[in-house]
Parts: C-alpha cells; structure tokens; sequence
C-alpha cells in the first residue's frame, strides 16, 4: 500500500471512500488503480491499491526515488523519473 500525498489527494479533488487513479510509467502505459480513504487517528490519508504490483510491472525496487507529475486536466499521476535511493 502507498500513500497519496495530501496535495496530490486535494488537487484530484478526492472526496469520496474510492477514487481511481490513472499511473502512468516511463513508458507511457497507464493504469487504473483505486485509491481509498484511510484514517490514522484524526488525520485522513488516501491509500493506492496495489502499488507493489507496479513496482514490480516496472522492475523498480523499494528505496528508490520516483518523481512523479500530477496532470490535474487528465486526472493522471505520470512518473517523470527514478533515481537510486
């Protein structure tokens, strides 16, 4: 499970239980994920389904750094870049 940034939550304006989230990769291929509504004491977070599915479809391990875009007129978080950790 990954955690939405709150900007990137606020600005998919994201206010119901589930939402879903296009991810696009390097490649361009883009895929549709579900992202719920969690709460960890007063605060409220999103969470993304899956997410270990695409590290893996993108052969990327845990502790490297992805940079990602959101692109608010498609509604789409499109990673941008992975650096070493």
């Amino acid at each position: 499970m990954q955690l939405l940034p709150v900007e990137v939550a606020n600005r998919a304006r994201f206010t119901k239980k589930k939402h879903s989230l296009k991810v696009q990769n390097l490649e361009g291929h883009v895929v549709v994920y579900t992202s719920k509504t969690e709460k960890n004491g007063c605060a409220k977070h999103y969470s993304v389904d899956n997410w270990q599915k695409f590290m893996a479809d993108n052969i990327l391990i845990d502790g490297v750094m992805l940079d990602f875009t959101f692109v608010t007129s498609k509604n789409t978080i499109i990673l941008r870049n992975v650096r070493s950790g």
